[in-house]
Protein backbone atom coordinates (compact mmCIF):
# COMPACT_ATOMS: atom_id res chain seq x y z
CA UNK A 1 0.00 0.00 0.00
CA UNK A 2 2.60 2.46 0.84
CA UNK A 3 4.97 1.85 -2.36
CA UNK A 4 1.28 2.39 -4.47
CA UNK A 5 0.65 5.65 -2.30
CA UNK A 6 4.54 6.68 -3.35
CA UNK A 7 4.09 5.76 -6.56
CA UNK A 8 0.79 8.11 -6.52
CA UNK A 9 2.43 10.78 -5.50
CA UNK A 10 5.38 10.42 -7.72
CA UNK A 11 3.38 10.56 -10.73
CA UNK A 12 0.91 13.58 -9.20
CA UNK A 13 4.14 15.51 -8.61
CA UNK A 14 5.23 15.13 -12.33
CA UNK A 15 2.31 15.66 -13.67
CA UNK A 16 2.09 19.20 -11.26
CA UNK A 17 5.65 19.97 -12.75
CA UNK A 18 4.21 19.82 -16.44
CA UNK A 19 2.94 22.91 -16.68
CA UNK A 20 5.72 25.04 -15.40
CA UNK A 21 7.70 23.38 -17.70
CA UNK A 22 5.29 23.60 -20.69
CA UNK A 23 5.21 27.68 -19.37
CA UNK A 24 8.97 27.98 -19.11
CA UNK A 25 9.07 26.73 -23.23
CA UNK A 26 6.67 28.88 -24.44
CA UNK A 27 8.34 32.04 -22.51
CA UNK A 28 12.02 31.11 -23.65
CA UNK A 29 10.20 30.92 -27.56
CA UNK A 30 8.58 34.39 -27.17
CA UNK A 31 11.90 35.84 -25.91
CA UNK A 32 13.64 34.02 -28.85
CA UNK A 33 10.97 35.79 -31.27
CA UNK A 34 11.30 38.79 -29.37
CA UNK A 35 15.03 38.96 -29.76
CA UNK A 36 14.84 39.19 -33.41
CA UNK A 37 13.30 42.57 -33.43
CA UNK A 38 16.80 43.79 -32.13
CA UNK A 39 20.09 42.31 -33.35
CA UNK A 40 23.27 44.15 -33.77
CA UNK A 41 25.60 41.42 -35.64
CA UNK A 42 29.37 41.36 -35.39
CA UNK A 43 29.84 44.44 -38.08
CA UNK A 44 27.56 46.99 -35.94
CA UNK A 45 24.59 46.65 -38.53
CA UNK A 46 21.27 46.67 -36.20
CA UNK A 47 18.81 44.24 -37.78
CA UNK A 48 15.17 43.43 -37.31
CA UNK A 49 12.02 41.75 -38.78
CA UNK A 50 10.24 43.13 -41.37
CA UNK A 51 7.59 43.40 -39.58
CA UNK A 52 9.53 45.51 -36.95
CA UNK A 53 11.12 47.24 -40.11
CA UNK A 54 8.82 50.72 -39.07
CA UNK A 55 7.74 50.47 -35.40
CA UNK A 56 11.50 49.47 -34.20
CA UNK A 57 12.84 52.81 -34.95
CA UNK A 58 9.84 54.73 -33.98
CA UNK A 59 10.43 53.17 -30.37
CA UNK A 60 14.37 54.10 -30.80
CA UNK A 61 13.58 57.84 -31.18
CA UNK A 62 12.23 57.91 -27.55
CA UNK A 63 14.87 55.52 -26.50
CA UNK A 64 17.86 57.05 -27.54
CA UNK A 65 16.02 60.78 -26.46
CA UNK A 66 15.93 59.77 -22.91
CA UNK A 67 19.32 57.93 -22.89
CA UNK A 68 21.18 60.95 -24.76
CA UNK A 69 19.88 64.14 -23.92
CA UNK A 70 20.96 65.83 -20.80
CA UNK A 71 17.76 67.72 -19.78
CA UNK A 72 14.55 65.75 -19.34
CA UNK A 73 11.31 66.75 -21.44
CA UNK A 74 8.75 65.38 -22.83
CA UNK A 75 9.20 66.85 -26.19
CA UNK A 76 8.15 64.66 -29.34
CA UNK A 77 10.93 63.62 -31.34
CA UNK A 78 9.93 63.16 -34.70
CA UNK A 79 7.76 66.31 -34.65
CA UNK A 80 10.10 69.64 -33.19
CA UNK A 81 8.26 71.71 -31.44
CA UNK A 82 5.37 69.17 -29.94
CA UNK A 83 4.85 67.20 -26.87
CA UNK A 84 5.10 63.29 -26.38
CA UNK A 85 1.73 62.14 -26.84
CA UNK A 86 2.53 58.53 -27.36
CA UNK A 87 2.31 55.82 -24.22
CA UNK A 88 6.28 56.24 -23.86
CA UNK A 89 6.95 54.58 -20.32
CA UNK A 90 7.99 51.32 -21.88
CA UNK A 91 10.61 53.28 -23.86
CA UNK A 92 11.76 55.63 -20.79
CA UNK A 93 12.45 52.83 -19.09
CA UNK A 94 14.73 51.58 -21.86
CA UNK A 95 16.36 54.76 -22.46
CA UNK A 96 17.47 54.86 -18.29
CA UNK A 97 19.23 51.86 -18.81
CA UNK A 98 20.96 52.35 -22.03
CA UNK A 99 22.13 55.56 -20.46
CA UNK A 100 23.36 53.67 -17.41
CA UNK A 101 24.47 50.48 -18.96
CA UNK A 102 25.84 52.19 -22.46
CA UNK A 103 24.66 48.66 -23.97
CA UNK A 104 22.28 48.91 -26.90
CA UNK A 105 20.92 45.42 -26.74
CA UNK A 106 20.41 45.01 -23.37
CA UNK A 107 18.45 48.09 -22.44
CA UNK A 108 16.29 47.75 -25.45
CA UNK A 109 15.48 44.14 -25.03
CA UNK A 110 15.72 43.77 -21.21
CA UNK A 111 12.65 45.15 -20.49
CA UNK A 112 10.37 44.07 -22.78
CA UNK A 113 11.84 40.41 -21.95
CA UNK A 114 10.70 40.73 -18.22
CA UNK A 115 7.31 41.75 -19.31
CA UNK A 116 6.84 38.99 -21.78
CA UNK A 117 7.50 36.40 -19.63
CA UNK A 118 5.59 37.86 -16.38
CA UNK A 119 2.20 38.17 -18.76
CA UNK A 120 2.66 34.76 -19.83
CA UNK A 121 2.29 34.29 -16.68
CA UNK A 122 -0.35 36.03 -15.46
CA UNK A 123 -2.34 35.16 -18.29
CA UNK A 124 -2.35 31.55 -17.49
CA UNK A 125 -3.67 32.62 -13.43
CA UNK A 126 -6.12 34.48 -14.97
CA UNK A 127 -7.15 31.76 -17.43
CA UNK A 128 -7.18 28.69 -14.45
CA UNK A 129 -9.10 31.34 -12.31
CA UNK A 130 -11.94 31.02 -14.30
CA UNK A 131 -11.09 27.30 -16.14
CA UNK A 132 -10.38 25.79 -12.69
CA UNK A 133 -8.25 23.61 -14.87
CA UNK A 134 -4.09 23.66 -15.27
CA UNK A 135 -4.09 22.35 -18.58
CA UNK A 136 -6.83 23.80 -20.12
CA UNK A 137 -5.47 27.36 -19.07
CA UNK A 138 -2.52 26.76 -20.98
CA UNK A 139 -4.37 25.56 -23.87
CA UNK A 140 -6.29 28.83 -24.00
CA UNK A 141 -2.94 30.74 -23.25
CA UNK A 142 -1.38 29.08 -26.04
CA UNK A 143 -4.63 29.94 -28.33
CA UNK A 144 -4.54 33.16 -27.49
CA UNK A 145 -1.08 34.00 -28.49
CA UNK A 146 -1.24 31.78 -31.66
CA UNK A 147 -5.17 32.53 -32.49
CA UNK A 148 -5.39 34.06 -35.85
CA UNK A 149 -8.13 33.48 -38.90
CA UNK A 150 -7.67 32.38 -42.49
CA UNK A 151 -4.39 33.88 -43.21
CA UNK A 152 -2.68 30.80 -43.60
CA UNK A 153 -5.46 29.24 -46.34
CA UNK A 154 -3.42 30.59 -49.48
CA UNK A 155 -0.49 28.74 -48.41
CA UNK A 156 -1.96 25.48 -47.32
CA UNK A 157 -3.38 25.47 -51.00
CA UNK A 158 -0.30 26.30 -52.68
CA UNK A 159 1.34 23.41 -50.75
CA UNK A 160 -1.40 21.01 -52.24
CA UNK A 161 -1.24 22.14 -55.23
CA UNK A 162 2.46 22.03 -55.35
CA UNK A 163 2.28 18.50 -53.58
CA UNK A 164 5.20 19.91 -51.14
CA UNK A 165 6.39 17.86 -48.68
CA UNK A 166 6.79 19.46 -44.96
CA UNK A 167 9.91 19.93 -45.36
CA UNK A 168 9.53 21.59 -48.76
CA UNK A 169 6.76 23.73 -47.27
CA UNK A 170 8.98 24.68 -44.67
CA UNK A 171 11.67 26.00 -46.72
CA UNK A 172 9.04 27.63 -48.88
CA UNK A 173 7.69 29.61 -46.22
CA UNK A 174 11.13 31.05 -44.69
CA UNK A 175 12.55 31.36 -48.35
CA UNK A 176 9.55 33.72 -48.86
CA UNK A 177 9.69 35.41 -45.52
CA UNK A 178 5.73 34.45 -45.45
CA UNK A 179 3.55 36.31 -42.92
CA UNK A 180 -0.26 35.73 -42.58
CA UNK A 181 -0.69 38.52 -39.95
CA UNK A 182 -1.15 41.68 -42.50
CA UNK A 183 -2.02 42.21 -45.96
CA UNK A 184 -3.13 44.99 -47.51
CA UNK A 185 -2.87 44.85 -50.72
CA UNK A 186 -5.94 42.58 -51.52
CA UNK A 187 -7.61 42.63 -54.89
CA UNK A 188 -11.45 41.60 -55.14
CA UNK A 189 -12.26 38.72 -54.41
CA UNK A 190 -9.98 38.66 -51.75
CA UNK A 191 -9.70 40.34 -48.56
CA UNK A 192 -7.45 42.27 -46.50
CA UNK A 193 -5.92 40.67 -43.24
CA UNK A 194 -5.93 43.53 -40.57
CA UNK A 195 -5.75 41.22 -37.25
CA UNK A 196 -3.74 38.37 -36.61
CA UNK A 197 -2.62 36.27 -34.04
CA UNK A 198 -1.75 38.32 -30.97
CA UNK A 199 1.59 37.38 -30.61
CA UNK A 200 2.75 38.23 -34.09
CA UNK A 201 0.62 41.40 -34.49
CA UNK A 202 1.86 43.02 -31.38
CA UNK A 203 3.37 41.22 -28.99
CA UNK A 204 6.84 41.49 -30.38
CA UNK A 205 7.64 45.18 -32.10
CA UNK A 206 4.96 47.14 -30.40
CA UNK A 207 6.62 47.44 -27.17
CA UNK A 208 4.13 49.87 -25.54
CA UNK A 209 2.02 46.74 -25.47
CA UNK A 210 3.99 44.66 -23.45
CA UNK A 211 3.65 47.19 -20.32
CA UNK A 212 0.15 47.42 -21.17
CA UNK A 213 -0.64 44.30 -20.90
CA UNK A 214 1.35 43.76 -18.25
CA UNK A 215 -0.59 46.50 -16.35
CA UNK A 216 -4.18 45.63 -17.36
CA UNK A 217 -3.34 41.83 -16.25
CA UNK A 218 -2.49 43.31 -12.98
CA UNK A 219 -5.68 45.39 -12.96
CA UNK A 220 -7.82 42.30 -13.96
CA UNK A 221 -6.19 39.91 -11.43
CA UNK A 222 -6.31 42.21 -8.40
CA UNK A 223 -9.74 43.00 -9.80
CA UNK A 224 -11.53 39.22 -9.93
CA UNK A 225 -9.73 38.30 -6.28
CA UNK A 226 -11.33 41.42 -4.99
CA UNK A 227 -14.76 39.70 -5.42
CA UNK A 228 -14.27 37.47 -2.17
CA UNK A 229 -11.62 39.67 -0.42
CA UNK A 230 -12.18 42.74 1.69
CA UNK A 231 -8.18 43.51 1.43
CA UNK A 232 -7.91 47.13 0.79
CA UNK A 233 -4.67 47.06 -0.91
CA UNK A 234 -6.15 44.88 -3.64
CA UNK A 235 -8.62 47.26 -4.44
CA UNK A 236 -5.98 50.17 -4.34
CA UNK A 237 -3.67 48.10 -6.26
CA UNK A 238 -6.44 47.56 -8.86
CA UNK A 239 -7.12 51.19 -9.33
CA UNK A 240 -3.90 52.36 -9.55
CA UNK A 241 -2.61 49.98 -12.19
CA UNK A 242 -5.81 50.90 -13.90
CA UNK A 243 -5.21 54.45 -13.63
CA UNK A 244 -1.42 54.18 -14.84
CA UNK A 245 -2.68 52.72 -17.80
CA UNK A 246 -3.03 55.84 -20.63
CA UNK A 247 0.95 56.44 -20.59
CA UNK A 248 1.80 52.07 -20.42
CA UNK A 249 -0.85 51.90 -23.63
CA UNK A 250 -4.03 53.91 -24.64
CA UNK A 251 -5.52 50.49 -26.15
CA UNK A 252 -4.58 48.77 -23.08
CA UNK A 253 -6.69 51.71 -20.66
CA UNK A 254 -9.45 51.66 -22.92
CA UNK A 255 -9.84 48.08 -22.83
CA UNK A 256 -9.71 48.28 -18.94
CA UNK A 257 -12.76 51.02 -19.05
CA UNK A 258 -14.71 48.64 -20.82
CA UNK A 259 -13.92 45.71 -19.10
CA UNK A 260 -14.62 47.51 -15.36
CA UNK A 261 -17.78 48.60 -16.82
CA UNK A 262 -18.97 44.75 -17.97
CA UNK A 263 -17.95 43.91 -14.67
CA UNK A 264 -19.85 46.62 -12.92
CA UNK A 265 -23.31 45.88 -15.07
CA UNK A 266 -22.78 42.21 -13.95
CA UNK A 267 -22.13 43.02 -11.14
CA UNK A 268 -25.13 44.45 -10.39
CA UNK A 269 -27.33 42.37 -12.20
CA UNK A 270 -26.49 39.78 -10.06
CA UNK A 271 -27.61 41.59 -7.19
CA UNK A 272 -24.30 41.63 -5.81
CA UNK A 273 -24.06 44.73 -4.18
CA UNK A 274 -20.69 44.71 -2.37
CA UNK A 275 -18.63 43.60 -5.31
CA UNK A 276 -20.56 46.29 -7.21
CA UNK A 277 -19.43 48.79 -4.29
CA UNK A 278 -15.48 47.61 -4.95
CA UNK A 279 -15.96 47.67 -8.59
CA UNK A 280 -16.56 51.52 -8.43
CA UNK A 281 -14.31 52.35 -6.24
CA UNK A 282 -11.43 50.53 -8.17
CA UNK A 283 -13.25 52.58 -11.14
CA UNK A 284 -12.70 56.06 -9.19
CA UNK A 285 -9.19 55.24 -8.65
CA UNK A 286 -8.45 54.62 -11.65
CA UNK A 287 -10.76 57.70 -13.07
CA UNK A 288 -8.94 59.80 -10.56
CA UNK A 289 -5.16 58.91 -11.39
CA UNK A 290 -5.82 58.94 -15.37
CA UNK A 291 -7.63 61.87 -15.90
CA UNK A 292 -4.22 64.18 -15.57
CA UNK A 293 -2.11 62.05 -18.02
CA UNK A 294 -5.45 62.03 -20.43
CA UNK A 295 -5.51 65.63 -20.27
CA UNK A 296 -1.94 65.66 -21.09
CA UNK A 297 -1.88 62.94 -24.05
CA UNK A 298 -5.07 64.14 -25.58
CA UNK A 299 -5.81 67.38 -24.12
CA UNK A 300 -9.69 66.44 -24.08
CA UNK A 301 -10.23 68.89 -26.55
CA UNK A 302 -11.01 66.10 -29.30
CA UNK A 303 -14.28 65.38 -27.84
CA UNK A 304 -16.77 66.92 -29.75
CA UNK A 305 -13.88 68.46 -32.59
CA UNK A 306 -15.06 68.11 -35.84
CA UNK A 307 -11.16 67.49 -36.82
CA UNK A 308 -11.19 64.81 -34.67
CA UNK A 309 -10.14 61.19 -35.82
CA UNK A 310 -12.17 59.92 -32.94
CA UNK A 311 -15.61 59.01 -34.77
CA UNK A 312 -18.76 57.32 -35.63
CA UNK A 313 -18.79 54.96 -38.23
CA UNK A 314 -20.58 51.38 -38.40
CA UNK A 315 -17.99 48.09 -39.36
CA UNK A 316 -14.00 48.35 -38.34
CA UNK A 317 -12.26 48.70 -42.25
CA UNK A 318 -15.27 49.30 -43.87
CA UNK A 319 -15.22 52.88 -45.11
CA UNK A 320 -11.86 52.87 -47.85
CA UNK A 321 -8.69 52.90 -46.45
CA UNK A 322 -5.13 51.21 -46.53
CA UNK A 323 -6.36 47.42 -46.15
CA UNK A 324 -9.74 48.24 -45.93
CA UNK A 325 -12.48 45.98 -46.77
CA UNK A 326 -12.34 44.67 -50.36
CA UNK A 327 -16.09 45.19 -52.13
CA UNK A 328 -16.64 44.34 -55.72
CA UNK A 329 -16.71 47.45 -57.98
CA UNK A 330 -19.18 50.02 -57.92
CA UNK A 331 -20.70 48.74 -54.73
CA UNK A 332 -21.19 50.51 -51.43
CA UNK A 333 -19.03 49.70 -48.63
CA UNK A 334 -21.10 48.59 -45.66
CA UNK A 335 -21.41 45.86 -43.27
CA UNK A 336 -25.09 44.67 -45.20
CA UNK A 337 -22.98 42.70 -47.15
CA UNK A 338 -21.51 39.27 -48.00
CA UNK A 339 -18.11 40.68 -48.39
CA UNK A 340 -17.87 42.07 -44.42
CA UNK A 341 -18.72 38.92 -43.72
CA UNK A 342 -16.34 37.25 -46.04
CA UNK A 343 -13.59 39.87 -44.18
CA UNK A 344 -14.30 39.07 -40.79
CA UNK A 345 -13.84 35.13 -41.32
CA UNK A 346 -11.04 35.77 -43.22
CA UNK A 347 -9.70 37.80 -40.14
CA UNK A 348 -10.83 35.74 -37.25
CA UNK A 349 -11.43 32.36 -38.86
CA UNK A 350 -13.37 30.09 -36.51
CA UNK A 351 -13.02 31.93 -33.12
CA UNK A 352 -15.54 34.71 -33.58
CA UNK A 353 -18.29 31.99 -34.85
CA UNK A 354 -17.72 29.99 -31.88
CA UNK A 355 -17.38 32.67 -29.37
CA UNK A 356 -21.01 34.38 -30.53
CA UNK A 357 -21.82 30.22 -30.60
CA UNK A 358 -21.12 30.40 -26.76
CA UNK A 359 -22.20 33.55 -25.85
CA UNK A 360 -25.99 32.43 -27.25
CA UNK A 361 -25.24 28.88 -25.25
CA UNK A 362 -24.89 30.72 -21.50
CA UNK A 363 -28.11 32.97 -22.33
CA UNK A 364 -29.30 30.13 -22.56
CA UNK A 365 -27.57 28.11 -20.15
CA UNK A 366 -28.62 27.29 -16.37
CA UNK A 367 -25.63 24.91 -16.01
CA UNK A 368 -23.75 24.28 -13.08
CA UNK A 369 -20.76 26.16 -14.52
CA UNK A 370 -22.51 29.00 -13.83
CA UNK A 371 -23.03 28.61 -10.49
CA UNK A 372 -19.83 29.67 -8.75
CA UNK A 373 -18.61 31.64 -11.67
CA UNK A 374 -21.28 33.24 -13.05
CA UNK A 375 -20.35 36.81 -12.07
CA UNK A 376 -16.04 35.82 -13.99
CA UNK A 377 -17.63 33.88 -16.73
CA UNK A 378 -20.41 36.46 -17.69
CA UNK A 379 -18.30 39.27 -16.82
CA UNK A 380 -15.18 37.97 -19.77
CA UNK A 381 -18.31 37.30 -22.15
CA UNK A 382 -19.87 40.81 -21.56
CA UNK A 383 -16.32 42.18 -21.76
CA UNK A 384 -15.37 40.46 -24.71
CA UNK A 385 -18.35 41.36 -26.71
CA UNK A 386 -18.36 45.17 -25.65
CA UNK A 387 -14.41 45.81 -27.42
CA UNK A 388 -15.36 43.99 -30.40
CA UNK A 389 -18.78 46.12 -30.75
CA UNK A 390 -16.99 49.37 -29.91
CA UNK A 391 -14.40 48.51 -32.90
CA UNK A 392 -17.54 48.07 -35.33
CA UNK A 393 -18.85 51.63 -33.59
CA UNK A 394 -16.20 53.91 -33.05
CA UNK A 395 -12.92 54.75 -35.00
CA UNK A 396 -10.50 55.53 -32.30
CA UNK A 397 -7.19 56.02 -34.41
CA UNK A 398 -6.73 58.32 -37.24
CA UNK A 399 -6.28 55.02 -39.33
CA UNK A 400 -8.82 52.69 -38.67
CA UNK A 401 -6.23 49.48 -38.96
CA UNK A 402 -5.02 50.38 -35.90
CA UNK A 403 -7.96 49.64 -33.67
CA UNK A 404 -6.89 45.58 -34.03
CA UNK A 405 -5.05 46.32 -30.88
CA UNK A 406 -8.50 46.62 -28.92
CA UNK A 407 -9.56 43.27 -31.19
CA UNK A 408 -6.44 41.91 -29.31
CA UNK A 409 -8.26 42.04 -25.92
CA UNK A 410 -11.38 40.87 -27.43
CA UNK A 411 -9.71 37.08 -28.29
CA UNK A 412 -8.34 37.21 -24.47
CA UNK A 413 -11.50 37.32 -23.38
CA UNK A 414 -13.44 35.19 -26.06
CA UNK A 415 -10.70 31.97 -25.53
CA UNK A 416 -11.71 31.34 -22.27
CA UNK A 417 -15.29 31.45 -23.12
CA UNK A 418 -14.86 29.01 -25.88
CA UNK A 419 -12.53 26.54 -23.77
CA UNK A 420 -15.04 27.01 -20.88
CA UNK A 421 -17.67 25.27 -23.02
CA UNK A 422 -15.47 22.75 -24.53
CA UNK A 423 -15.16 21.55 -21.23
CA UNK A 424 -18.21 21.30 -20.20
CA UNK A 425 -19.33 19.39 -23.45
CA UNK A 426 -15.88 16.65 -22.76
CA UNK A 427 -17.41 16.61 -18.92
CA UNK A 428 -20.65 15.52 -20.83
CA UNK A 429 -19.34 13.30 -23.67
CA UNK A 430 -15.76 12.85 -23.71
CA UNK A 431 -15.37 11.95 -27.15
CA UNK A 432 -17.49 14.68 -28.79
CA UNK A 433 -15.60 17.19 -26.33
CA UNK A 434 -12.21 15.92 -27.59
CA UNK A 435 -13.24 15.96 -31.41
CA UNK A 436 -14.98 19.69 -31.23
CA UNK A 437 -11.69 20.68 -29.42
CA UNK A 438 -9.24 19.30 -31.80
CA UNK A 439 -11.01 21.18 -34.50
CA UNK A 440 -11.29 24.22 -32.73
CA UNK A 441 -7.43 23.77 -32.17
CA UNK A 442 -6.26 23.28 -35.28
CA UNK A 443 -8.53 26.24 -36.98
CA UNK A 444 -7.85 28.52 -34.74
CA UNK A 445 -3.91 27.97 -34.13
CA UNK A 446 -2.81 26.98 -38.33
CA UNK A 447 -2.52 30.43 -39.73
CA UNK A 448 -0.43 31.29 -36.52
CA UNK A 449 2.19 28.71 -36.42
CA UNK A 450 2.50 29.48 -40.33
CA UNK A 451 3.53 32.20 -39.20
CA UNK A 452 5.85 31.52 -36.58
CA UNK A 453 7.86 29.10 -38.82
CA UNK A 454 9.58 31.62 -40.81
CA UNK A 455 10.30 33.78 -37.86
CA UNK A 456 11.63 30.38 -35.94
CA UNK A 457 13.46 29.43 -39.18
CA UNK A 458 15.16 32.64 -40.33
CA UNK A 459 19.00 33.36 -39.37
CA UNK A 460 19.16 36.13 -37.34
CA UNK A 461 22.27 37.81 -39.94
CA UNK A 462 19.43 37.40 -42.67
CA UNK A 463 17.00 39.71 -40.78
CA UNK A 464 16.65 43.05 -42.59
CA UNK A 465 19.57 45.49 -41.69
CA UNK A 466 17.53 48.79 -40.18
CA UNK A 467 20.69 50.93 -39.17
CA UNK A 468 23.64 50.06 -40.89
CA UNK A 469 27.46 50.87 -39.35
CA UNK A 470 27.37 54.22 -41.39
CA UNK A 471 23.89 55.15 -39.59
CA UNK A 472 25.74 54.47 -36.50
CA UNK A 473 29.07 56.10 -36.72
CA UNK A 474 26.85 59.35 -38.23
CA UNK A 475 24.61 59.63 -34.71
CA UNK A 476 28.15 58.88 -32.92
CA UNK A 477 29.06 61.87 -34.55
CA UNK A 478 26.04 63.94 -33.76
CA UNK A 479 25.96 62.96 -30.08
CA UNK A 480 29.74 64.20 -29.44
CA UNK A 481 30.27 67.19 -31.92
CA UNK A 482 27.02 68.73 -32.46
CA UNK A 483 25.21 71.06 -29.41
CA UNK A 484 22.38 69.70 -27.62
CA UNK A 485 19.98 72.13 -28.41
CA UNK A 486 20.88 72.49 -32.55
CA UNK A 487 18.66 71.34 -34.47
CA UNK A 488 19.39 68.93 -38.07
CA UNK A 489 17.01 69.56 -40.56
CA UNK A 490 16.59 65.45 -41.81
CA UNK A 491 14.49 64.46 -44.91
CA UNK A 492 11.62 61.88 -43.96
CA UNK A 493 13.17 58.44 -44.30
CA UNK A 494 11.84 56.41 -41.21
CA UNK A 495 15.42 54.92 -40.87
CA UNK A 496 17.03 58.59 -39.91
CA UNK A 497 19.66 58.11 -37.55
CA UNK A 498 19.31 61.69 -36.08
CA UNK A 499 16.13 60.63 -34.28
CA UNK A 500 16.26 57.11 -33.76
CA UNK A 501 19.98 57.14 -33.25
CA UNK A 502 21.41 60.26 -31.93
CA UNK A 503 18.58 60.83 -29.54
CA UNK A 504 18.29 64.18 -31.13
CA UNK A 505 14.46 65.99 -32.36
CA UNK A 506 13.89 66.68 -36.08
CA UNK A 507 12.40 69.02 -37.42
CA UNK A 508 10.09 66.43 -39.32
CA UNK A 509 10.07 62.42 -38.89
CA UNK A 510 8.66 60.08 -40.99
CA UNK A 511 5.07 61.20 -42.35
CA UNK A 512 3.34 57.88 -41.55
CA UNK A 513 3.98 57.73 -37.84
CA UNK A 514 2.49 61.34 -38.01
CA UNK A 515 -0.23 60.74 -39.93
CA UNK A 516 -1.30 57.72 -37.61
CA UNK A 517 -1.58 59.68 -34.42
CA UNK A 518 -3.26 62.41 -36.12
CA UNK A 519 -0.33 65.09 -36.35
CA UNK A 520 -0.72 67.81 -39.34
CA UNK A 521 2.46 68.11 -40.75
CA UNK A 522 1.86 68.88 -44.42
CA UNK A 523 2.92 72.58 -44.17
CA UNK A 524 6.51 70.91 -42.68
CA UNK A 525 6.35 68.22 -45.21
CA UNK A 526 5.63 71.38 -48.08
CA UNK A 527 8.79 73.04 -46.86
CA UNK A 528 11.09 69.60 -46.33
CA UNK A 529 10.78 68.76 -49.74
CA UNK A 530 11.28 71.92 -51.12
CA UNK A 531 14.29 72.25 -49.34
CA UNK A 532 15.96 69.04 -50.57
CA UNK A 533 14.76 70.20 -54.55
CA UNK A 534 16.32 73.26 -53.95
CA UNK A 535 18.84 73.42 -51.09
CA UNK A 536 19.51 77.46 -50.01
CA UNK A 537 19.32 78.64 -45.96
CA UNK A 538 17.34 81.07 -47.02
CA UNK A 539 14.25 79.47 -46.56
CA UNK A 540 12.18 81.44 -43.77
CA UNK A 541 11.54 78.12 -42.26
CA UNK A 542 15.38 77.67 -41.54
CA UNK A 543 15.34 81.43 -39.98
CA UNK A 544 12.36 80.94 -37.39
CA UNK A 545 13.49 77.33 -36.68
CA UNK A 546 16.96 78.10 -36.44
CA UNK A 547 18.26 74.86 -37.51
CA UNK A 548 21.71 75.18 -38.45
CA UNK A 549 22.63 71.78 -39.78
CA UNK A 550 21.67 69.42 -42.37
CA UNK A 551 21.71 66.05 -43.14
CA UNK A 552 21.97 64.40 -46.46
CA UNK A 553 21.42 60.40 -47.07
CA UNK A 554 21.22 58.08 -50.10
CA UNK A 555 17.53 57.58 -49.37
CA UNK A 556 17.08 61.39 -49.27
CA UNK A 557 18.81 61.45 -52.72
CA UNK A 558 16.19 58.90 -53.87
CA UNK A 559 13.13 60.28 -52.25
CA UNK A 560 13.64 64.24 -53.17
CA UNK A 561 15.21 63.69 -56.75
CA UNK A 562 17.92 65.74 -55.36
CA UNK A 563 21.86 65.56 -55.80
CA UNK A 564 24.99 65.78 -53.71
CA UNK A 565 26.32 68.10 -56.05
CA UNK A 566 23.88 70.75 -55.01
CA UNK A 567 24.51 70.31 -51.41
CA UNK A 568 28.06 70.55 -51.90
CA UNK A 569 27.81 73.93 -53.59
CA UNK A 570 25.10 75.44 -51.22
CA UNK A 571 27.01 74.35 -47.66
CA UNK A 572 29.95 73.03 -45.90
CA UNK A 573 30.15 69.63 -45.53
CA UNK A 574 31.67 68.88 -41.86
CA UNK A 575 30.80 64.72 -41.82
CA UNK A 576 30.77 62.49 -44.66
CA UNK A 577 30.60 58.35 -44.86
CA UNK A 578 29.71 56.02 -47.81
CA UNK A 579 25.72 56.82 -47.27
CA UNK A 580 25.34 60.24 -45.05
CA UNK A 581 27.31 63.49 -45.31
CA UNK A 582 26.51 66.56 -42.97
CA UNK A 583 26.06 70.10 -43.45
CA UNK A 584 26.32 73.49 -42.13
CA UNK A 585 24.92 76.21 -43.07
Amino acid sequence: MRSLEELKSKLLNRKSLGIPFLLILFILFHLFLISQTFFIDTGGDIHSTITGYGDIPLHLTQITKFAFEKSFNLQEPIFYGHKLDYPFLINLISGLFLRVTKDFSFSVLFPVFVFAAINIILIYIVYKKLLKNGRLAYLAMVTFFLGSGMGGLEYLRKAFENKFTPLQFINYLIQNHVTTVVKLDAVFPNQSIDYGAPLSLVLLHQRAFFLGLFGFLIFLLTLLLSEHSNSKKLLLASGIFLGLLPLMHTHSFIAGCVTIFAFMIIALFKKNPGYAKKIFLIGLIGFCISIPQLIYLFDLTFIGNSSSFIAYRLGWMVPPTIGSIVYPPNQTSTVFSYYFLQFLWNNFGIILPAFISCLVLLLASRKKILNDNFIKIFSFALSGLLLFALVQLVRLQPWDFDDNKILVYFQFFAIPIIFLFLKEIFSKRKLLGITLGTIFIILALFSGVIDMIPRVGTPFNSLPVIFDVNARQTADFIRKNIPENDLILTGTSHRDPVDSLAGRPVYLGYPGWLWSRGINYSDRETQVTSFYQTPSKDYQFIKDYKIKYVLLSDQDISDFKTSKILFDRAFKVIYSNPEFTLYTF
